[in-house]
This record gives structure tokens, sequence and C-alpha cells, in this order.
């Protein structure tokens, strides 16, 4: 395993630099994320290439930083969500997460602007805490819609021309229910609104 390296020469760091890559180093240039065996290719990609992860920061500079980044200030959170940020229970990570969903024109967005309140406040939670909330909701109810007819169809063999009413109202109650799972046990990290004191 090769560790962070700055140099092997000791400090002849600036020295016998090239512009043509690879030098007299004998091919070993990438000593921070360590020498792959044959025929492997590192983080170039796939399934499971590294993630950068943004460190969970909770300093109010780093907070001040990301806000500007995204030229929003603190008046612009939701009320729960700035008194949290006050309290320094806000990490730099949620507030990244909260302003991605929140000012880009995505899905998320469209979702959660066409919901009432407290289940948008709610949905935004679940997309914080998790941000493949909504792929995995998706995916249980592509699963559960085929099983679904499936066993309907199965079930009924013939009659399914004439039952298809009830066929498609037990699937939708499949459905239904599989959403009041998904939606119950996923993590949230909701800020309601504040109390008047």
């Amino acid at each position: 395993m090769a560790a962070f390296y700055w140099g092997r020469r000791g400090g002849d760091t600036g020295k016998g630099l090239s512009l043509g890559g690879g030098g007299g180093d004998g091919g070993d240039d990438d000593y921070y994320f360590g020498d792959f065996d044959d025929g492997d290719e590192g983080d170039e990609g796939g399934l499971f290439r590294r993630r950068i992860i943004l460190p969970e920061l909770f300093d109010h500079r780093f907070l001040d930083a990301v806000l500007n980044e995204w030229q929003k200030t603190m008046m612009d959170l939701p009320a729960g969500f700035r008194q949290a940020y006050e309290m320094g229970l806000v990490s730099s990570a949620l507030i990244v997460r909260f302003l991605a969903i929140n000012t880009r024109p995505t899905t998320e967005r469209f979702i959660s602007r066409r919901l009432p309140q407290g289940l948008s406040r709610e949905f935004i939670g679940r997309m914080i805490a998790d941000p493949a909330f909504l792929y995995r909701l998706l995916l249980e109810q592509a699963a559960t819609i085929g099983c679904s007819v499936w066993w309907e169809i199965k079930g009924r063999g013939e009659r399914i021309k004439q039952e298809w009413d009830l066929a498609l109202i037990n699937v939708l109650t499949a459905m239904t229910c599989k959403a009041i799972v998904v939606w119950s046990l996923a993590p949230c990290r909701s800020y309601g609104n504040t109390l008047p004191i």
C-alpha cells in the first residue's frame, strides 16, 4: 500500500519536473491512490468508484461560505431550517443537499412544489436524509406493480377479462400500501415550522 507521499527525494521536490509526464520515477506516479494490481483500473468509474463525500462541518463560517456560493442568505432558508442553522444543528453537507433540491430545476423540486406544505416539507426532509429516496420509491412501486399484475393474471386466469376492475383495485391497494411503508420507514431530516414564543 502506498500512503500519501510528497516526494521521494526529501527536499528535492522542485527538481526534475518533466512536462512530458512520467519522467524518471519508474512509472510510479500515483502515490496518493495506491498501487493497483494488473488489470485493475482503480477508480476510473463504474458502479463502485470512489465518491467524493462532503464533510459534515457545523462551523458557521463554513455554512456562510456555502450559502454565499449558492448566492443565498440565512433569511432565504425556511423558518424551521433557519432555526436549526442558528442552533448549529445543520451541517454544510445538509445545506448543500437542501439547496441542490430547492434551487435547481429538478424533478424533486417539481414534486415538492406540487405537494401540500406538510407533505412537501417531509418529502424534502427525506430527500436530504437519503438523496436516492425518490429512486427507491419508484423502484419499489415498479416491483409492486409487476408482481401484483403477475399475481392477478396467474390467479384469475381466463376470468381476468371479466374481473379486471377487481384486479385493478387489488393492484392499486398494493401500490398504496407499499408507498406508505416505504414513506414511513425512510430516514428523514425534517425541520418543521417554529412555534411562536
